[in-house]
């Protein structure tokens, strides 16, 4: 069900957890490398 017509504000830092970008960091570092070495390797 859509929240479309709620009334009050839902601001971003009210939503769920806060992460800091270490975090989302180190969840994602993996992917990142591989992503960036995939790319190079393309490049070259």
């Amino acid at each position: 069900m859509s929240r479309a017509h709620d009334k009050l504000p839902i601001y971003p830092d009210d939503q769920g957890t806060k992460r800091t970008f270490e975090d989302t960091y180190d969840e994602y570092r993996q992917r990142i490398r591989q992503s960036i070495s995939l790319d190079f390797y393309q490049i070259c």
